[in-house]
């Protein structure tokens, strides 16, 4: 008897120490050392360590943190926005006008 294989998933653990690589990786990339990258993205240089480290750090921090690393297409793919809005469409939508017609009975 063939016994299906169990996949588990990655500990939380584990994709910090993922997420931490990619941005380590992404910072050498654009050329930035952590204090360059921390005074643009106007968070401490402990902050950017944490990050890449997996010690953690804010929500606030990492968005920071990617969106100077010009990475906001992982927010994006995260938390996409809404693929229709009812509200976008109306503001959009040309100011509707009336038909004017003319008046009968008047000579």
């Amino acid at each position: 008897m063939i016994r299906p294989v169990r996949v588990v998933p990655p500990s939380v653990a584990d994709l910090e120490t993922q997420l931490g690589d990619a941005l380590r990786a992404a910072r050498i990339e654009a050329g930035l050392s952590q204090a360059e990258l921390a005074a643009h993205a106007a968070v401490s240089v402990s902050a950017v360590r944490a990050l890449e480290t997996a010690r953690g750090s804010s929500t606030q921090t990492l968005l920071r943190v990617v969106r100077e690393l010009g990475l906001d297409g992982w927010i994006q793919a995260v938390a996409p926005g809404p693929a229709f809005s009812p509200l976008a469409a109306a503001r959009a939508a040309p100011p509707r006008q009336r038909v004017r017609r003319p008046r009968s009975g008047s000579a």
